[in-house]
């Protein structure tokens, strides 16, 4: 039963939609300013580099933590908007401060008038969402009916501390750069240059009378190669007699602040982190206390388990039944009651024992129904764990109401926790929403299962797909413990691949000397190829007599036999499901008779699978857990990494 709440008609819908910013405001309109201006500052810029002033284009620390508030802007616009507005003003007055560029400081300086604009309309467009919604709901308030988990703090703080410590890396790899560029400096001597060759890359080739007197050629890379340098013209340079592939030129000096943009970088993220962590957990909190606005709404799911809000009754307009809002949510395990004016918020009363629940899951009763649905013992489940159905249902909205709140959501027979924030905006004027005539009620886990659908992942777009595996087709046992492992020719892939991501970076630069961009883009795409091959190479399905270990390419789950949901093949490949709701796709596995054998080897995998599953229940062995930790990749990436700084100490 709902409790009493008043409406949100599709007149107070439209005040509420029109109070609020449009998203598209600072997800669409900023971010394109903002690259217009970036465009305009970048063409108004006609400084050249000279030896007469080289700091025109030498270093500038100021620049470097300037622009980690420019990337910040275009980040946040997208993430947190208020955020990004207020890091656009702060850009703009940088600017207009220190810039000497004409253009540049018009260009930021009017953007950042704009984003002033735009946080305040969000400021006061907050302030009447929550008026509106307050006076629409009068004296229908309430308390949270169930008490939504205050999760993931541990994991940001460990975030935020990995964030941390590469931020204080890159701050002391720029003082070593720095450090090393000043000894060089201190020894060096000035000598003239004349430029004998200019390439597209960027970069001049300079013939320069050395120290000892012999004549030598060295490739320069420059920051402007067409004005500054014309061909067989004269510009003085700087030589280190104790290191003679040393050179500078005088109008260039070394800039390596982008160091100091990506330390700093990391530690505003780090920042950012633990900022969103402390807000959900303080609004979490303050919708368990504290008694919050109610209005009665309907509902419907999308395919990514948010619930997409809609007034309670439909409106007369083409667009009265559109969504006016979404919120990501799950069903709440054992939903308690709370009074509010004499209504009771109900939910599932059922009682459940307290040791057969996961914490932080969906109840032991769902498990066991999605372990038969998944080993076909229950056709109907396949139909109960389906994404769910599309069809409109009633529903009372709590919380924070207004875009970016914490709210949840009570139907007749569930408690739908947040799981997000609330967004408040219409997908799509165009866009129509069919009421299905479907009877099936919506169920809103959290699990990985739904991602799966979702994503479509896995060798089918449906979460059932194939067939369940019988634990009767077994022939013969298999010898345990056993490691099976992909197709000999996955991991001959997998292990080019690595060897093309672990050699592959320090080949390329000491062959091709690239510059520092063209560095970062090789660093990352060999570090792609190291983690894929890695990948590849080192995933397998270990079955031994307590458990079954999967390893992918970042981590290792080891599931004892009991907690096994159950198997399902497709082809070659299986789909193993476990407790509470993950599931993994593994093989195909190698065999030498081809297509046919992989797939009969598939099945007598997966059938023996299921017989220890049926031997750890006979045998009743309780308290064993399913555990996670790193896999090898990550080992496999931490030798990349000392690669690649071994690589750029030495070569660059």
């Amino acid at each position: 039963m709902l409790p009493a709440a008043s409406e949100l008609t599709p007149a107070l819908a439209r005040r509420w939609l029109r109070a609020g910013l449009p998203r598209s405001v600072t997800s669409l309109v900023l971010p394109s300013l903002w690259l217009v201006a970036v465009v305009v500052a970048f063409a108004s810029d006609t400084t050249r580099c000279t030896p007469q002033d080289p700091s025109v284009c030498g270093p500038d620390s100021s620049f470097a933590f300037a622009f980690v508030v420019l990337l910040a802007t275009l980040v946040l616009l997208w993430w947190l908007p208020l955020l990004g507005c207020l890091s656009g003003v702060a850009f703009g007055l940088i600017d207009l401060r220190y810039d000497d560029v004409t253009g540049a400081r018009w260009a930021f300086g009017l953007y950042g008038l704009l984003c002033a604009l735009v946080a305040v309309r969000l400021v006061r467009g907050i302030a009447e969402q929550r008026r509106i919604a307050d006076a629409a709901a009068g004296s229908g308030r309430a308390a949270a009916p169930a008490a939504p988990e205050i999760h993931g703090a541990a994991r940001r703080r460990l975030v935020a501390g990995v964030l941390v410590l590469a931020g204080v890396g890159f701050f002391a790899w720029y003082a070593h750069e720095v450090s090393t560029e000043r000894a060089h400096l201190r020894r060096a001597v000035q000598v003239p240059a004349r430029i004998v060759e200019i390439h597209p890359d960027e970069s001049v080739t300079v013939e320069v009378r050395t120290p000892s007197g012999s004549t030598r050629e060295y490739p320069i890379d420059v920051y402007d190669y067409t004005d500054p340098y014309p061909l067989h013209s004269s510009t003085p340079v700087l030589l280190d007699p104790r290191d003679p592939d040393w050179i500078r030129l005088v109008a260039e000096p070394q800039d390596v602040t982008y160091w100091q943009s990506a330390g700093a970088g990391c530690l505003l993220l780090a920042l950012l982190c633990l900022l969103q962590g402390w807000r959900w957990q303080r609004d979490l909190a303050a919708l368990r206390s504290g008694e919050q606005a109610m209005l009665r709404v309907r509902i419907r799911p999308d395919d990514k388990s948010r619930a997409l809000i809609l007034p309670a009754v439909a409106g007369p307009d083409p667009h009265g039944d559109l969504p006016i809002g979404r919120l990501a949510v799950f069903e709440a395990a054992d939903p308690g009651g709370a009074a509010t004016e004499g209504d009771a918020v109900t939910g599932d009363s059922e009682n459940r024992d307290a040791e057969n629940r996961d914490p932080g899951s969906w109840d032991y009763r769902a498990q066991e129904d999605f372990g038969r649905a998944w080993r076909d013992e229950d056709p109907a489940g396949l139909e109960r764990f389906a994404p769910p159905p599309g069809r409109i249902e009633d529903a009372v909205l709590i919380g924070d109401l207004r875009d970016g709140g914490v709210a949840m959501l009570v139907t007749d027979d569930a408690v739908l926790l947040p799981d997000g924030r609330l967004r408040i905006g219409r997908p799509g004027r165009r866009q129509q929403l069919p009421e299905l005539a479907d009877p099936r009620p919506a169920l809103w886990l959290r699990g990985y299962w739904q991602q799966l659908v979702g994503a479509g992942s896995g060798p089918g777009r449906e979460l059932f797909a194939g067939s369940a595996v019988d634990p009767d087709s077994l022939r013969q046992p298999i010898e345990l413990p056993v490691t099976l492992r992909p197709r000999a020719r996955t991991r001959a892939v997998g292990a080019l691949l690595l060897l093309a991501g672990l050699a592959g970076f320090p080949m390329a630069v000491v062959a091709g000397r690239p510059d520092r961009y063209a560095l970062l883009i090789l660093m990352l795409y060999c570090g792609q190829l190291t983690a894929a091959g890695a990948g590849r190479l080192l995933g397998s399905l270990r079955l031994s007599h307590q458990r079954f270990e999967i390893t992918g390419r970042w981590r290792r789950v080891s599931v004892p036999w009991d907690r096994l949901h159950g198997v399902r093949r497709v082809g070659g490949v299986l789909s193993v499901a476990w407790q509470p709701d993950l599931v993994s796709e593994v093989g195909p596995f190698d065999d030498p008779a081809g297509e046919r054998g992989r797939q009969e080897r598939a099945e007598q995998v997966g059938a023996m699978m299921l017989l220890q599953r049926r031997r750890a229940l006979l045998g009743g062995l309780p308290g064993r857990e399913t555990s996670t930790r790193p896999s090898l990749t990550w080992l496999l990436l931490a030798g990349y990494a000392v690669i690649v700084l071994v690589t750029v100490w030495r070569w660059r």
